[in-house]
Protein backbone atom coordinates (compact mmCIF):
# COMPACT_ATOMS: atom_id res chain seq x y z
CA UNK A 1 0.00 0.00 0.00
CA UNK A 2 2.40 1.98 0.73
CA UNK A 3 4.87 1.51 -1.89
CA UNK A 4 1.35 2.22 -4.66
CA UNK A 5 0.85 5.57 -3.10
CA UNK A 6 4.35 6.40 -3.67
CA UNK A 7 3.61 5.52 -7.01
CA UNK A 8 0.52 7.37 -7.57
CA UNK A 9 2.11 11.02 -5.86
CA UNK A 10 5.00 10.80 -8.16
CA UNK A 11 2.89 10.22 -11.48
CA UNK A 12 0.44 12.98 -10.50
CA UNK A 13 3.27 15.28 -9.69
CA UNK A 14 4.94 14.04 -13.65
CA UNK A 15 1.47 14.89 -14.57
CA UNK A 16 1.07 17.90 -13.14
CA UNK A 17 4.79 19.04 -13.96
CA UNK A 18 3.71 18.23 -17.55
CA UNK A 19 0.72 20.00 -17.84
CA UNK A 20 1.75 22.98 -16.16
CA UNK A 21 4.76 23.86 -18.91
CA UNK A 22 2.43 22.81 -21.89
CA UNK A 23 0.10 25.24 -20.98
CA UNK A 24 1.87 27.53 -18.70
CA UNK A 25 2.92 29.81 -21.30
CA UNK A 26 6.12 31.41 -20.76
CA UNK A 27 7.19 29.12 -18.41
CA UNK A 28 5.91 31.10 -15.30
CA UNK A 29 4.32 28.38 -13.48
CA UNK A 30 7.22 26.64 -12.00
CA UNK A 31 8.71 28.70 -9.58
CA UNK A 32 11.49 26.05 -8.21
CA UNK A 33 14.94 27.16 -9.14
CA UNK A 34 17.50 24.91 -10.98
CA UNK A 35 20.89 24.57 -10.27
CA UNK A 36 21.91 26.42 -13.55
CA UNK A 37 19.44 29.43 -12.65
CA UNK A 38 20.99 29.49 -9.38
CA UNK A 39 24.59 29.54 -11.27
CA UNK A 40 23.44 32.46 -12.84
CA UNK A 41 22.71 34.62 -10.54
CA UNK A 42 25.39 34.07 -8.25
CA UNK A 43 28.02 34.48 -11.41
CA UNK A 44 28.94 37.87 -10.84
CA UNK A 45 32.76 37.36 -12.08
CA UNK A 46 35.96 37.67 -10.12
CA UNK A 47 36.82 41.23 -9.52
CA UNK A 48 40.37 41.78 -11.66
CA UNK A 49 44.05 42.01 -10.16
CA UNK A 50 46.02 45.00 -9.49
CA UNK A 51 48.63 43.02 -11.35
CA UNK A 52 49.07 43.20 -15.21
CA UNK A 53 51.01 39.73 -15.73
CA UNK A 54 47.85 37.83 -13.56
CA UNK A 55 44.82 39.20 -15.42
CA UNK A 56 46.47 38.73 -19.04
CA UNK A 57 47.19 35.16 -17.66
CA UNK A 58 43.43 35.11 -16.63
CA UNK A 59 42.34 36.10 -19.91
CA UNK A 60 44.90 34.03 -21.94
CA UNK A 61 43.51 30.61 -19.81
CA UNK A 62 39.45 31.97 -20.13
CA UNK A 63 40.08 31.81 -24.18
CA UNK A 64 43.12 29.26 -24.33
CA UNK A 65 45.07 31.00 -26.63
CA UNK A 66 43.00 31.34 -29.45
CA UNK A 67 44.53 32.33 -32.62
CA UNK A 68 42.33 35.89 -33.27
CA UNK A 69 43.41 37.01 -29.72
CA UNK A 70 45.61 39.99 -29.42
CA UNK A 71 47.28 40.98 -26.55
CA UNK A 72 50.02 44.10 -26.92
CA UNK A 73 51.86 45.30 -24.00
CA UNK A 74 52.86 48.97 -23.81
CA UNK A 75 55.36 50.58 -21.25
CA UNK A 76 55.04 53.74 -19.51
CA UNK A 77 57.13 56.65 -19.16
CA UNK A 78 60.24 54.60 -20.44
CA UNK A 79 60.18 52.20 -18.10
CA UNK A 80 61.06 48.60 -19.47
CA UNK A 81 58.65 46.75 -17.87
CA UNK A 82 55.03 46.67 -19.53
CA UNK A 83 52.42 48.58 -17.17
CA UNK A 84 49.75 48.83 -20.20
CA UNK A 85 47.77 46.32 -22.64
CA UNK A 86 45.72 46.53 -25.29
CA UNK A 87 43.34 43.33 -25.49
CA UNK A 88 41.11 42.34 -28.94
CA UNK A 89 39.79 39.66 -31.01
CA UNK A 90 41.06 40.20 -34.41
CA UNK A 91 38.09 38.86 -36.15
CA UNK A 92 35.78 40.80 -34.10
CA UNK A 93 37.29 44.62 -34.52
CA UNK A 94 38.17 46.85 -37.03
CA UNK A 95 41.83 47.22 -37.38
CA UNK A 96 41.60 50.85 -38.57
CA UNK A 97 39.95 51.73 -35.12
CA UNK A 98 42.13 49.53 -32.82
CA UNK A 99 45.22 51.54 -34.61
CA UNK A 100 43.78 54.95 -35.15
CA UNK A 101 42.15 55.59 -31.84
CA UNK A 102 43.33 52.72 -29.47
CA UNK A 103 46.72 51.71 -29.80
CA UNK A 104 48.88 55.02 -31.87
CA UNK A 105 46.97 57.30 -29.28
CA UNK A 106 48.28 55.52 -25.96
CA UNK A 107 51.88 55.20 -27.75
CA UNK A 108 51.65 58.96 -27.75
CA UNK A 109 50.61 59.70 -24.61
CA UNK A 110 53.06 57.18 -22.82
CA UNK A 111 56.12 58.93 -23.76
CA UNK A 112 58.00 60.63 -21.13
CA UNK A 113 56.97 63.89 -21.39
CA UNK A 114 53.23 63.42 -21.28
CA UNK A 115 53.37 61.55 -18.10
CA UNK A 116 55.44 63.96 -16.48
CA UNK A 117 53.59 65.04 -13.28
CA UNK A 118 50.69 62.52 -13.78
CA UNK A 119 49.77 60.53 -10.44
CA UNK A 120 50.02 56.80 -10.88
CA UNK A 121 45.87 57.01 -9.58
CA UNK A 122 44.96 59.30 -12.50
CA UNK A 123 46.22 57.22 -15.04
CA UNK A 124 42.53 55.75 -15.75
CA UNK A 125 40.97 59.19 -15.86
CA UNK A 126 43.06 60.63 -18.16
CA UNK A 127 43.14 57.73 -21.07
CA UNK A 128 39.37 58.02 -20.74
CA UNK A 129 39.00 61.61 -20.73
CA UNK A 130 41.58 62.56 -22.79
CA UNK A 131 43.63 60.29 -24.56
CA UNK A 132 41.24 58.06 -26.32
CA UNK A 133 39.65 59.28 -28.89
CA UNK A 134 36.39 56.32 -29.54
CA UNK A 135 32.67 57.00 -29.54
CA UNK A 136 32.14 54.99 -26.57
CA UNK A 137 34.65 54.06 -23.36
CA UNK A 138 33.32 52.15 -20.70
CA UNK A 139 34.74 51.23 -17.12
CA UNK A 140 35.28 46.95 -16.26
CA UNK A 141 35.80 45.60 -13.22
CA UNK A 142 35.20 42.19 -13.20
CA UNK A 143 36.76 38.19 -15.41
CA UNK A 144 32.91 38.11 -16.99
CA UNK A 145 32.19 41.49 -18.08
CA UNK A 146 35.80 42.18 -19.55
CA UNK A 147 35.52 39.16 -21.50
CA UNK A 148 31.85 39.87 -22.58
CA UNK A 149 33.11 42.98 -23.59
CA UNK A 150 36.07 41.09 -26.03
CA UNK A 151 33.32 38.98 -27.52
CA UNK A 152 30.91 42.10 -28.19
CA UNK A 153 33.86 43.66 -30.44
CA UNK A 154 35.47 46.02 -27.89
CA UNK A 155 39.25 46.68 -27.52
CA UNK A 156 40.52 46.47 -23.08
CA UNK A 157 42.76 48.38 -22.08
CA UNK A 158 44.66 47.33 -18.57
CA UNK A 159 46.75 49.42 -16.45
CA UNK A 160 49.29 47.72 -13.90
CA UNK A 161 48.04 48.67 -10.57
CA UNK A 162 44.22 49.59 -11.19
CA UNK A 163 41.68 46.99 -10.67
CA UNK A 164 39.67 48.55 -13.16
CA UNK A 165 40.00 48.35 -17.14
CA UNK A 166 38.69 50.49 -19.96
CA UNK A 167 36.57 48.58 -23.06
CA UNK A 168 36.98 50.91 -26.25
CA UNK A 169 34.29 50.08 -28.92
CA UNK A 170 35.87 49.21 -31.93
CA UNK A 171 32.98 46.81 -33.39
CA UNK A 172 34.20 45.62 -37.07
CA UNK A 173 32.98 42.13 -38.23
CA UNK A 174 32.04 41.57 -41.89
CA UNK A 175 28.33 41.89 -42.72
CA UNK A 176 26.16 41.78 -45.44
CA UNK A 177 25.31 45.11 -47.23
CA UNK A 178 21.64 46.83 -47.18
CA UNK A 179 19.69 45.31 -50.32
CA UNK A 180 15.94 44.49 -51.44
CA UNK A 181 13.64 42.68 -49.56
CA UNK A 182 13.89 38.95 -50.77
CA UNK A 183 10.24 38.12 -48.47
CA UNK A 184 8.03 41.18 -48.44
CA UNK A 185 8.11 42.31 -52.11
CA UNK A 186 6.35 45.37 -53.87
CA UNK A 187 5.72 47.07 -56.52
CA UNK A 188 6.52 50.26 -55.16
CA UNK A 189 8.07 51.73 -52.50
CA UNK A 190 11.22 51.63 -50.87
CA UNK A 191 13.70 49.29 -51.41
CA UNK A 192 15.90 48.45 -48.26
CA UNK A 193 15.90 45.42 -46.24
CA UNK A 194 16.99 44.63 -42.44
CA UNK A 195 20.46 43.25 -42.64
CA UNK A 196 21.82 40.50 -39.75
CA UNK A 197 23.98 43.81 -38.52
CA UNK A 198 22.03 45.49 -35.73
CA UNK A 199 23.86 48.99 -35.74
CA UNK A 200 22.81 49.35 -39.70
CA UNK A 201 18.98 48.07 -38.58
CA UNK A 202 19.33 51.06 -36.06
CA UNK A 203 20.62 53.24 -38.57
CA UNK A 204 17.75 52.88 -41.07
CA UNK A 205 15.12 52.91 -38.50
CA UNK A 206 16.50 56.40 -37.16
CA UNK A 207 16.58 57.90 -40.71
CA UNK A 208 13.08 57.26 -41.03
CA UNK A 209 11.76 58.30 -37.62
CA UNK A 210 14.36 61.73 -37.22
CA UNK A 211 12.11 62.62 -33.30
CA UNK A 212 13.96 62.06 -29.95
CA UNK A 213 11.13 60.13 -28.41
CA UNK A 214 12.04 57.09 -30.39
CA UNK A 215 13.45 55.36 -27.39
CA UNK A 216 16.43 52.23 -28.11
CA UNK A 217 16.72 50.38 -25.32
CA UNK A 218 19.78 47.29 -25.51
CA UNK A 219 19.16 43.80 -23.85
CA UNK A 220 21.01 40.93 -24.18
CA UNK A 221 19.71 36.95 -24.28
CA UNK A 222 21.31 33.57 -24.17
CA UNK A 223 23.60 32.48 -21.76
CA UNK A 224 26.35 31.62 -23.85
CA UNK A 225 25.51 33.54 -27.06
CA UNK A 226 24.83 36.91 -26.16
CA UNK A 227 22.93 38.25 -28.94
CA UNK A 228 22.30 41.75 -28.90
CA UNK A 229 18.18 42.76 -28.81
CA UNK A 230 17.07 46.51 -28.98
CA UNK A 231 13.71 47.44 -27.76
CA UNK A 232 12.45 50.40 -29.84
CA UNK A 233 9.48 52.35 -29.15
CA UNK A 234 8.28 55.76 -29.32
CA UNK A 235 7.79 56.85 -25.84
CA UNK A 236 4.76 59.02 -26.22
CA UNK A 237 2.80 56.91 -28.45
CA UNK A 238 3.90 53.19 -26.78
CA UNK A 239 1.34 52.44 -23.56
CA UNK A 240 3.89 52.19 -20.84
CA UNK A 241 2.64 48.85 -19.53
CA UNK A 242 3.26 46.90 -22.40
CA UNK A 243 6.79 48.40 -22.89
CA UNK A 244 7.27 47.05 -19.31
CA UNK A 245 5.62 43.52 -20.32
CA UNK A 246 7.62 42.88 -23.01
CA UNK A 247 10.75 43.85 -21.47
CA UNK A 248 10.00 41.40 -18.76
CA UNK A 249 9.33 38.90 -21.04
CA UNK A 250 12.88 39.54 -22.55
CA UNK A 251 14.60 39.37 -19.74
CA UNK A 252 13.05 36.69 -18.34
CA UNK A 253 14.37 34.27 -21.05
CA UNK A 254 16.83 31.43 -19.53
CA UNK A 255 18.81 29.39 -22.75
CA UNK A 256 22.13 28.87 -24.02
CA UNK A 257 21.44 30.43 -27.78
CA UNK A 258 19.27 32.77 -29.39
CA UNK A 259 20.61 33.13 -33.56
CA UNK A 260 17.26 34.37 -34.70
CA UNK A 261 14.09 35.97 -34.13
CA UNK A 262 11.93 33.07 -34.20
CA UNK A 263 13.54 31.33 -31.49
CA UNK A 264 12.65 34.61 -29.46
CA UNK A 265 9.43 34.60 -30.50
CA UNK A 266 8.59 31.09 -29.55
CA UNK A 267 10.05 32.14 -25.88
CA UNK A 268 8.24 35.35 -25.07
CA UNK A 269 4.96 34.93 -27.39
CA UNK A 270 1.33 34.53 -25.44
CA UNK A 271 0.26 31.39 -26.63
CA UNK A 272 3.93 28.83 -27.71
CA UNK A 273 1.24 26.20 -28.90
CA UNK A 274 -1.06 27.65 -30.89
CA UNK A 275 -0.96 27.36 -34.98
CA UNK A 276 -1.32 32.03 -34.86
CA UNK A 277 1.38 34.26 -34.39
CA UNK A 278 0.69 36.51 -31.99
CA UNK A 279 3.76 38.60 -33.21
CA UNK A 280 4.39 40.30 -36.56
CA UNK A 281 7.85 39.43 -38.41
CA UNK A 282 8.97 41.86 -41.20
CA UNK A 283 12.18 42.53 -42.96
CA UNK A 284 10.73 46.08 -44.30
CA UNK A 285 11.87 49.53 -41.71
CA UNK A 286 9.61 51.69 -43.45
CA UNK A 287 7.13 49.13 -42.06
CA UNK A 288 8.22 48.66 -38.55
CA UNK A 289 8.33 52.94 -38.65
CA UNK A 290 4.55 52.93 -39.70
CA UNK A 291 3.84 50.37 -36.92
CA UNK A 292 6.08 52.45 -34.15
CA UNK A 293 4.11 55.62 -35.16
CA UNK A 294 0.78 53.37 -34.30
CA UNK A 295 2.05 52.81 -30.58
CA UNK A 296 3.84 49.24 -31.46
CA UNK A 297 7.04 48.20 -30.40
CA UNK A 298 9.45 46.50 -32.39
CA UNK A 299 12.42 43.84 -31.46
CA UNK A 300 15.41 44.31 -33.28
CA UNK A 301 18.11 40.90 -33.43
CA UNK A 302 21.96 40.68 -34.18
CA UNK A 303 22.51 38.50 -36.98
CA UNK A 304 18.76 38.30 -38.17
CA UNK A 305 17.48 40.70 -40.89
CA UNK A 306 13.77 40.18 -39.32
CA UNK A 307 11.87 42.64 -36.26
CA UNK A 308 9.13 41.66 -34.23
CA UNK A 309 6.61 44.09 -33.67
CA UNK A 310 4.04 43.62 -31.22
CA UNK A 311 1.22 43.71 -30.32
CA UNK A 312 -0.08 42.60 -33.13
CA UNK A 313 -3.72 41.86 -34.05
CA UNK A 314 -5.31 38.81 -36.79
CA UNK A 315 -5.84 41.98 -39.33
CA UNK A 316 -2.03 42.37 -39.65
CA UNK A 317 -2.13 38.91 -42.01
CA UNK A 318 -3.78 40.94 -44.92
CA UNK A 319 -1.23 43.94 -44.49
CA UNK A 320 1.09 44.89 -46.86
CA UNK A 321 3.70 47.98 -47.04
CA UNK A 322 1.94 48.57 -50.45
CA UNK A 323 -1.03 49.42 -49.47
CA UNK A 324 0.60 52.71 -48.12
CA UNK A 325 2.04 53.68 -50.94
CA UNK A 326 -0.94 53.36 -53.66
CA UNK A 327 -4.02 54.78 -54.14
CA UNK A 328 -7.36 53.31 -51.85
CA UNK A 329 -9.15 51.86 -54.43
CA UNK A 330 -6.01 49.26 -55.95
CA UNK A 331 -5.46 49.10 -52.21
CA UNK A 332 -8.77 47.95 -50.82
CA UNK A 333 -9.86 46.00 -53.49
CA UNK A 334 -6.16 44.02 -53.14
CA UNK A 335 -6.80 43.41 -49.63
CA UNK A 336 -10.23 42.28 -50.01
CA UNK A 337 -8.78 39.65 -52.61
CA UNK A 338 -6.26 39.10 -50.16
CA UNK A 339 -9.05 37.93 -47.00
CA UNK A 340 -10.91 36.02 -49.80
CA UNK A 341 -7.33 34.37 -50.53
CA UNK A 342 -7.58 33.30 -46.95
CA UNK A 343 -10.87 32.03 -46.85
CA UNK A 344 -10.31 29.86 -50.22
CA UNK A 345 -7.02 28.40 -49.22
CA UNK A 346 -8.96 27.17 -45.31
CA UNK A 347 -12.55 26.13 -46.65
CA UNK A 348 -12.52 24.99 -50.55
CA UNK A 349 -11.22 21.28 -50.10
CA UNK A 350 -13.47 20.89 -47.24
CA UNK A 351 -16.21 22.44 -48.88
CA UNK A 352 -15.56 20.43 -52.23
CA UNK A 353 -15.07 16.93 -50.48
CA UNK A 354 -18.64 17.47 -48.23
CA UNK A 355 -20.75 18.33 -50.97
CA UNK A 356 -19.64 15.26 -53.35
CA UNK A 357 -19.61 13.39 -50.14
CA UNK A 358 -22.76 13.93 -48.21
CA UNK A 359 -24.38 17.14 -49.90
CA UNK A 360 -24.92 16.19 -53.90
CA UNK A 361 -28.72 17.67 -54.19
CA UNK A 362 -27.22 20.79 -53.89
CA UNK A 363 -24.99 20.70 -56.75
CA UNK A 364 -26.64 21.02 -60.74
CA UNK A 365 -27.34 17.85 -62.19
CA UNK A 366 -24.97 18.39 -65.26
CA UNK A 367 -22.00 19.08 -62.78
CA UNK A 368 -22.87 16.48 -60.44
CA UNK A 369 -23.02 14.17 -63.73
CA UNK A 370 -19.67 15.45 -64.87
CA UNK A 371 -17.95 14.98 -60.81
CA UNK A 372 -19.68 11.37 -60.84
CA UNK A 373 -17.86 10.55 -64.19
CA UNK A 374 -14.27 11.76 -63.02
CA UNK A 375 -14.34 9.88 -60.25
CA UNK A 376 -15.25 6.59 -61.99
CA UNK A 377 -12.49 3.89 -61.17
CA UNK A 378 -11.03 6.00 -58.48
CA UNK A 379 -9.90 3.23 -55.81
CA UNK A 380 -9.95 5.97 -52.89
CA UNK A 381 -13.09 7.87 -51.40
CA UNK A 382 -12.41 11.87 -52.03
CA UNK A 383 -11.07 12.43 -48.51
CA UNK A 384 -7.90 9.98 -49.11
CA UNK A 385 -7.74 11.41 -52.68
CA UNK A 386 -7.76 15.13 -51.11
CA UNK A 387 -5.30 14.18 -48.46
CA UNK A 388 -2.85 12.36 -51.28
CA UNK A 389 -2.98 15.38 -53.40
CA UNK A 390 -2.66 17.99 -50.37
CA UNK A 391 0.57 15.69 -49.33
CA UNK A 392 1.71 15.79 -53.31
CA UNK A 393 1.33 19.60 -53.01
CA UNK A 394 3.04 20.17 -50.05
CA UNK A 395 6.07 18.17 -51.06
CA UNK A 396 6.21 19.68 -54.18
CA UNK A 397 6.05 23.08 -52.75
CA UNK A 398 8.65 22.09 -49.87
CA UNK A 399 11.35 21.11 -52.80
CA UNK A 400 10.73 23.78 -54.51
CA UNK A 401 11.50 26.22 -51.64
CA UNK A 402 14.72 24.02 -50.78
CA UNK A 403 16.58 23.48 -53.90
CA UNK A 404 19.09 26.16 -55.65
CA UNK A 405 17.14 28.99 -56.71
CA UNK A 406 18.33 27.61 -60.32
CA UNK A 407 16.35 24.52 -60.16
CA UNK A 408 13.55 25.23 -57.30
CA UNK A 409 10.92 27.10 -59.77
CA UNK A 410 11.78 24.43 -62.64
CA UNK A 411 11.20 21.22 -60.45
CA UNK A 412 8.17 22.45 -58.68
CA UNK A 413 6.21 23.48 -61.60
CA UNK A 414 7.48 20.73 -64.14
CA UNK A 415 7.03 18.28 -61.24
CA UNK A 416 3.33 19.75 -60.39
CA UNK A 417 2.50 19.39 -64.15
CA UNK A 418 3.48 15.57 -64.65
CA UNK A 419 2.37 14.11 -61.49
CA UNK A 420 -0.55 15.77 -61.53
CA UNK A 421 -1.34 14.61 -64.84
CA UNK A 422 -0.14 11.50 -64.37
CA UNK A 423 -2.61 10.72 -61.02
CA UNK A 424 -5.58 11.85 -63.11
CA UNK A 425 -4.61 9.53 -65.74
CA UNK A 426 -3.48 6.81 -63.12
CA UNK A 427 -7.30 7.47 -61.39
CA UNK A 428 -5.77 8.32 -58.17
CA UNK A 429 -6.86 11.04 -57.83
CA UNK A 430 -9.67 13.06 -59.89
CA UNK A 431 -9.38 16.02 -61.98
CA UNK A 432 -11.79 18.14 -60.46
CA UNK A 433 -10.45 17.56 -56.99
CA UNK A 434 -7.10 18.52 -58.75
CA UNK A 435 -8.50 21.66 -59.52
CA UNK A 436 -9.83 22.10 -56.57
CA UNK A 437 -6.57 21.49 -53.97
CA UNK A 438 -4.63 23.62 -56.53
CA UNK A 439 -6.53 26.66 -56.21
CA UNK A 440 -6.36 26.49 -52.73
CA UNK A 441 -2.35 25.93 -52.68
CA UNK A 442 -2.24 28.92 -54.91
CA UNK A 443 -4.81 30.97 -52.65
CA UNK A 444 -2.70 30.78 -49.48
CA UNK A 445 -0.09 32.76 -51.59
CA UNK A 446 -2.03 35.83 -51.36
CA UNK A 447 -1.57 36.47 -47.78
CA UNK A 448 1.85 38.47 -47.46
CA UNK A 449 2.75 36.54 -44.20
CA UNK A 450 4.66 33.79 -44.84
CA UNK A 451 4.76 32.96 -41.39
CA UNK A 452 1.35 31.53 -41.23
CA UNK A 453 1.00 29.61 -44.35
CA UNK A 454 1.52 26.40 -42.57
CA UNK A 455 -1.35 27.43 -39.74
CA UNK A 456 -3.59 27.76 -43.03
CA UNK A 457 -2.35 24.43 -43.84
CA UNK A 458 -2.95 22.23 -40.98
CA UNK A 459 -6.07 24.18 -40.46
CA UNK A 460 -7.42 23.13 -44.04
CA UNK A 461 -6.38 19.27 -43.02
CA UNK A 462 -8.21 19.67 -39.63
CA UNK A 463 -11.63 20.94 -41.61
CA UNK A 464 -11.06 18.32 -44.29
CA UNK A 465 -11.60 15.33 -41.91
CA UNK A 466 -14.22 16.95 -39.98
CA UNK A 467 -15.86 17.92 -43.31
CA UNK A 468 -15.55 14.30 -43.89
CA UNK A 469 -17.56 12.70 -41.47
CA UNK A 470 -20.18 15.51 -40.95
CA UNK A 471 -20.24 17.53 -43.83
CA UNK A 472 -21.51 21.11 -43.93
CA UNK A 473 -22.45 20.58 -40.19
CA UNK A 474 -18.50 19.64 -39.61
CA UNK A 475 -17.02 22.22 -41.54
CA UNK A 476 -19.37 24.69 -39.87
CA UNK A 477 -18.07 23.23 -36.34
CA UNK A 478 -14.54 23.35 -37.25
CA UNK A 479 -15.36 27.14 -38.61
CA UNK A 480 -16.64 28.05 -35.14
CA UNK A 481 -14.00 26.86 -33.43
CA UNK A 482 -11.14 28.35 -35.30
CA UNK A 483 -13.02 32.10 -34.72
CA UNK A 484 -13.53 31.09 -31.00
CA UNK A 485 -9.63 29.97 -31.06
CA UNK A 486 -8.51 33.12 -32.03
CA UNK A 487 -11.17 35.20 -30.14
CA UNK A 488 -8.96 33.84 -26.96
CA UNK A 489 -5.63 34.48 -28.53
CA UNK A 490 -4.01 37.06 -26.96
CA UNK A 491 -0.96 39.28 -28.06
CA UNK A 492 1.35 40.86 -25.42
CA UNK A 493 -2.22 40.51 -23.24
CA UNK A 494 -4.34 42.49 -25.75
CA UNK A 495 -6.95 40.40 -27.36
CA UNK A 496 -6.30 39.18 -30.69
CA UNK A 497 -9.78 40.61 -31.93
CA UNK A 498 -9.45 43.40 -29.87
CA UNK A 499 -11.14 45.34 -32.50
CA UNK A 500 -13.85 43.43 -33.66
CA UNK A 501 -16.04 43.32 -30.51
CA UNK A 502 -19.52 45.22 -30.79
CA UNK A 503 -19.97 48.70 -31.42
CA UNK A 504 -16.83 49.03 -33.21
CA UNK A 505 -17.93 47.99 -36.90
CA UNK A 506 -16.22 51.23 -38.35
CA UNK A 507 -12.73 49.61 -37.34
CA UNK A 508 -13.51 46.46 -39.04
CA UNK A 509 -14.01 48.17 -42.16
CA UNK A 510 -11.05 50.41 -41.90
CA UNK A 511 -8.40 46.78 -42.00
CA UNK A 512 -10.00 45.47 -45.19
CA UNK A 513 -11.54 48.47 -47.35
CA UNK A 514 -8.77 51.61 -46.96
CA UNK A 515 -10.10 54.96 -46.80
CA UNK A 516 -8.73 57.98 -49.01
CA UNK A 517 -5.95 60.13 -46.98
CA UNK A 518 -7.83 62.69 -47.06
CA UNK A 519 -11.19 61.57 -45.58
CA UNK A 520 -9.37 58.74 -43.23
CA UNK A 521 -9.81 58.63 -39.38
CA UNK A 522 -6.57 59.98 -38.02
CA UNK A 523 -6.72 57.92 -34.94
CA UNK A 524 -3.86 55.51 -33.12
CA UNK A 525 -5.70 52.36 -31.63
CA UNK A 526 -2.73 50.93 -29.89
CA UNK A 527 -1.31 54.38 -28.64
CA UNK A 528 -2.00 55.53 -24.97
CA UNK A 529 -1.50 59.15 -25.47
CA UNK A 530 -1.79 61.04 -28.59
CA UNK A 531 -4.60 58.98 -30.18
CA UNK A 532 -5.11 61.20 -32.65
CA UNK A 533 -2.56 62.53 -35.49
CA UNK A 534 -2.28 65.87 -37.29
CA UNK A 535 -5.45 67.34 -38.88
CA UNK A 536 -6.68 66.72 -42.58
CA UNK A 537 -4.69 67.77 -45.11
CA UNK A 538 -4.36 71.76 -46.50
CA UNK A 539 -7.01 72.27 -48.80
CA UNK A 540 -6.08 72.09 -52.48
CA UNK A 541 -6.48 75.46 -54.29
CA UNK A 542 -8.18 75.23 -57.56
CA UNK A 543 -5.10 76.20 -60.34
CA UNK A 544 -7.27 77.42 -63.04
CA UNK A 545 -8.45 80.39 -60.56
CA UNK A 546 -5.12 81.62 -59.44
CA UNK A 547 -3.47 82.51 -55.74
CA UNK A 548 -6.41 82.93 -53.60
CA UNK A 549 -7.45 82.51 -49.60
CA UNK A 550 -10.11 81.16 -48.17
CA UNK A 551 -13.42 83.73 -47.61
CA UNK A 552 -12.10 85.76 -50.01
CA UNK A 553 -13.65 86.80 -53.96
CA UNK A 554 -12.57 86.08 -57.31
Amino acid sequence: MLVTLVLVEGGCGLLSGFFSRLFGGRGGGDKRTTCSEQGRKTAGGQPLSKKLEQNIQMIRDMFYESSDLRIKEVPLGGRKAPQLCVIHIATLTDHDIVHRDVINPIVVWARPQQLGGLRHRDQVEELKRRVLTAQSVKTVETDTELAGHLLEGNTVILIAGHTSALSVESRGWPGRGIQEPSVEITTRGPRLAFTETIKDNVALLRRRIKDPALTIEQLHVGDKSKTDVRLCYLRDLAPKRLVDELRRRVKAVQTDMILDSGQLENLIRDHPISLFTTMRSTERPDSVASELNDGRIALLLDGTPFALIAPSTFAALFVSAEDHYVGFPASSVLRIIRFVGFGLSVVLTPFYVALTTFHQELVPLPLLLNVAATQTGVPFPVVVSALIAEMVIEVLREAGVRLPQQFGPAVSIVGALVLGQAAVQAGFVPPGLVIVVTTAAIASFSVPRTEVIISFRLIRVALLLMASVLGFMGLVLGTVLVVYHLASLKSLGMPYLALYTPGRVSYLAEDYVLAPQRIKRPVRPTAAANRVRSGPPPELLDPTSGPHRKGTKR
